[in-house]
């Protein structure tokens, strides 16, 4: 979402990591569709579902955030990958896998892909006029969203709720 909204607003995919960490991608329909066939679902199937911890999402939706730049660019006219010059190494590198849901959920419905989803993102960037101060203020930044809630007491120091009751 913030590399298609940075392409579209500035013209450039900037990478301030190496973009070698892999990270799997899931597009929010497909959740939804997939939350509304689980509740659907006889309830001694769901119980048994309920029971673990299953990844959700297809495996060629596993990608480095550098192919993802790439994917991004290319489907953004005129677009470009840039990579910061002092680009640091994440190490947070997710590539997971989904034969769990395949096997419990053969009739899951995870559809679409990340090269699909660009474009139909974009355009909803375009009708809702997205600029790129948008794009770069408090409100659209993950870090500025996690500010805003340590200043409002929501968060502590350490990013945890204030809110939750404690866990037993």
């Amino acid at each position: 979402n913030g590399m298609t909204a940075w392409a579209l607003t500035t013209g450039v995919v900037r990478l301030m990591s190496t973009g070698e960490a892999l990270r799997p991608q899931l597009h929010v329909d497909d959740l939804v569709e997939l939350s509304g066939h689980l509740l659907s679902l006889p309830e001694s199937r769901f119980a048994a579902l309920a029971a673990r911890p299953i990844n959700v999402g297809r495996d060629d939706n596993n990608f480095a955030i550098r192919e993802l730049a790439q994917i991004v660019a290319s489907h953004v006219p005129g677009a470009t990958v840039r990579t910061d010059a002092d680009a640091w190494i994440d190490h947070r590198s997710y590539r997971v896998s989904f034969d769990l849901l395949g096997r419990l959920i053969p009739e899951a419905p995870i559809r679409r892909s990340v090269p699909d989803s660009i474009e139909p993102l974009a355009d909803a960037y375009r009708r809702v006029g997205l600029t790129r101060g948008d794009v770069e203020s408090e409100r659209f930044t993950r870090l500025g969203q996690l500010r805003r809630a340590q200043q409002r007491g929501i968060l502590d120091a350490q990013l945890r709720s204030v809110l939750a009751a404690p866990l037993p």
